[in-house]
């Protein structure tokens, strides 16, 4: 089932952060840098990364993230708690700067799921089972990226520039 939505709240709060970098550039006279990504690791057992960098300068302008339809399973935990991602799952993690730990979002159904306010760093566990592809797009429905079947491995991943999520 493919769903899309508008993502009004997403811009909004794209809008808002800018703003806020804006002021921040301003008064400071420093850019906020962001972290870059690093390349997949799959040691042990998964584990939530470090709070991001900017975590503390996103908090004004922060909305939770979102998903439509609805993950299978949505919850919160805090970094280094143990990420259990169930067999058959494809699993994503973004910083929700309204709580101050991560949002996970488990996908099992399959369908293109809307995302909205999933800023910044992130990572992902695919621990479906089968030949399945699961793609990440940009607003212009554009493949960003592709994952396969390969847990334990986690994949670090930007948020920003992804709208929508096929795990399937």
């Amino acid at each position: 089932m493919d769903v899309t939505h508008g993502n009004t709240g997403r811009r909004t709060a794209a809008w808002a952060f800018a703003l806020l970098a804006a002021l921040v550039v301003a008064l400071a006279g420093a850019l906020i840098s962001t972290t870059p990504a690093q390349a997949a690791v799959s040691a042990g057992p998964a584990t939530f990364p470090p709070a991001p960098a900017d975590a503390q300068a996103r908090v004004a302008a922060a909305v939770s993230p979102g998903i439509s339809p609805a993950a299978a399973r949505t919850y919160h935990a805090n970094p280094g708690d143990p990420w259990i991602c169930d067999p058959g799952y494809f699993c994503t993690g973004v910083w929700d700067y309204t709580t101050g730990n991560w949002k996970a979002f488990d996908l099992y159904a399959c369908a293109r799921y809307a995302l909205s306010n999933w800023e910044g760093d992130g990572e992902i566990l695919n621990n479906q089972t089968g030949n399945v592809v699961s793609t990440l797009y940009d607003q212009n429905l554009t493949p960003l990226a592709t994952y396969t079947p390969d847990h334990p491995t986690v994949h670090p991943v930007n948020w920003s520039p992804v709208w929508y999520v096929r795990n399937c």
